[in-house]
């Protein structure tokens, strides 16, 4: 989970307020608003709300100040409690700025990463460095070159990571390195790291994954021997630059992807026994609880029906304990498509067997115990199940398909309560704990809210209101987004939204710029001041861009 502390936030706002003093002569009192106060100089951006990673204890977060420290903060209170690491307290470490951190499951030792260089749109290498909070030594994870993917076990003794197509492990403690996998090749054999395919339509940011007691790894295999390969040409320098790399046109070979688990101890791998067939996908693997078992996601090439395997860790036997198919197409078959519950004993799938996307609980065996939740609506967004209190808690249509509201519910379907009461739209971030949860809220006409909520929905703190922005807009006279709707050919009932200009006149032509946005899961059309598209890219309304 991400979000900035409030002394980060007032600095940034400071700093923006100060910038725009000094540009005032320029436009700010101009009378007219222009292109470039959107585009070019982005007068109208809101503040946001990022960066913080809950504590365990579900009552702190951390944040990093200044790309150099790791500050732990209250929740409550937004106060500072301790700095868990600062660059200036570490000698002989020739590096000015931590890009990104994270802790083991105890947070006593913590992961970060340096000079990390774009590959995709998720994917980094860079140089990594382990850090005991206790004795506050730091090691590097792999002085030979830049690694990808490094994270360390949950219980902080060792860190994996990929070098050069081929998955590693490294003893923190021994500072000894085995190589898991030796068989890694460019544009050819990918182990631990996700291809290019895997990374842009499934979004995985990752190709392996720690089992819950530290002992094991489960990894991807990719074979692309058989991918077509693409050329782009980067024009970054004077003299251009050809990238190549592998890319599966529609109808063309896609990779082949295996599963395999190491064990540490043994130093054994293990293949999971799944359908062997290149026309298929893979977006997902799971560790159960009890870190004997996985549960593989397997999707045909259609992306119409999904299996659900369960995998036994050290065999590799599988069975299927759920199928999911659909005439069309299955949507969001990633994260949240299934979340185990009570030790691995139970699940809560997300499914659209009855036409609308909603949550089902089940048995490990297959047999379903009731669906949660009923309706001609949609589960936007499953935040997960806090198993004290019994309550799940999701985003949802039901009020309008153009509106997302956060709701709260029991396993067995009772005691629904909608969480959020002002129209809009609605997203949240819940600590580790479920106890406080960061609420961002829009609607048509206002710009990003951010505000603190405890678990019984009374507002803690107010984070970010972007008064500055609103009173922007007043000032240069925008135009309310107006919603309409318009049927087609076989009667279906779209919606649309249109912003005319100020003192709009019927008798006189304007210019009009339409944007539409054709793929799968892209609703443009939503109850808030900015609009998603299907690539994760984003679309803003003029209030915001």
């Amino acid at each position: 989970m991400k979000i900035t502390s409030m002394n980060k936030i007032n600095l940034i706002r400071f700093s923006c307020i100060f910038y725009w003093l000094l540009l005032l002569p320029q436009f700010l009192w101009a009378e007219e608003l222009t292109l470039e106060m959107i585009f070019k100089f982005n007068l109208f951006n809101p503040n946001k709300v990022e960066e913080i990673q809950s504590m365990k204890d579900g009552v702190h977060y951390t944040v990093l100040e200044d790309s150099k420290d790791i500050v732990k903060y209250s929740y409550e209170t937004g106060k500072k409690v301790d700095i868990l690491l600062s660059l200036d307290s570490i000698e002989d470490l020739r590096y000015s700025e931590i890009i990104t951190y994270s802790l083991n499951e105890d947070e006593t030792v913590i992961i970060i990463g340096t000079e990390e260089e774009k590959i995709y749109r998720y994917s980094y290498r860079g140089n990594y460095f382990i850090y005991d909070v206790e004795s506050k030594k730091i090691v590097p994870v792999y002085p030979e070159g830049k690694q990808q993917y490094a994270e360390l076990s949950p219980d902080g003794q060792k860190a994996a990571f990929v070098f050069e197509n081929n998955l590693y492990v490294k003893d923190i403690y021994s500072n000894t390195i085995a190589q898991v996998t030796h068989d890694g090749l460019k544009n050819t054999i990918i182990n631990g790291a996700p291809d290019w395919l895997y990374e842009e339509e499934f979004d995985l940011i990752t190709g392996y994954y720690w089992s819950p007691d530290s002992r094991m790894l489960a990894y991807y295999r990719f074979n692309e021997s058989q991918v077509h390969e693409y050329s782009l040409i980067f024009y970054e320098s004077l003299y251009p630059e050809l990238y190549t790399y592998k890319y599966p046109k529609a109808g063309e070979n896609n990779p082949v992807v295996d599963i395999y688990t190491y064990d540490l101890i043994q130093g054994k791998t293990n293949k999971m026994e799944i359908p062997e067939d290149s026309d298929h996908y893979i977006p997902r693997i799971q560790w159960l609880p009890t870190s004997d078992r996985l549960c593989l996601t397997h999707l045909n090439r259609l992306q119409n029906k999904a299996d659900l395997y369960i995998c036994d860790a050290s065999s590799g036997s599988s069975r299927i304990f759920y199928t999911e198919e659909n005439n069309t197409y299955l949507s969001k078959v990633t994260d949240d498509f299934v979340t185990f519950i009570d030790s691995g004993n139970y699940a809560i799938i997300l499914s659209e067997r009855d036409g609308f996307r909603h949550l089902y609980y089940y048995e490990l065996d297959g047999t379903l115990i009731n669906q949660i939740t009923i309706g001609n609506w949609e589960i936007e967004e499953f935040y997960g199940l806090d198993e004290k209190s019994g309550q799940l808690y999701y985003t949802s249509t039901e009020v309008s398909p153009l509106e997302r509201h956060l709701y709260s519910i029991n396993l067995d379907g009772t005691n629904k309560k909608q969480l959020t009461l002002k129209d809009g739209t609605h997203s949240a971030s819940f600590s580790q704990t479920y106890n406080y949860y960061i609420l961002t809220s829009s609607d048509a006409q206002t710009p990003y809210e951010f505000n603190l909520y405890n678990q019984q929905g009374e507002l803690i703190r107010i984070l970010e209101s972007n008064e500055f922005i609103k009173d922007l807009t007043i000032r240069y006279g925008f135009t309310k987004k107006e919603f309409f709707t318009f049927r087609i050919k076989d009667n279906t009932e779209l919606y649309g939204f249109k912003i005319l200009p100020p003192g709009f006149r019927k008798n006189k032509k304007y210019p009009v710029l339409i944007y539409v946005y054709g793929g799968p899961e892209s609703q443009t059309v939503v109850t808030a001041c900015m609009v998603s598209t299907a690539c994760s890219e984003r679309l803003y309304c003029c209030m915001c861009r």
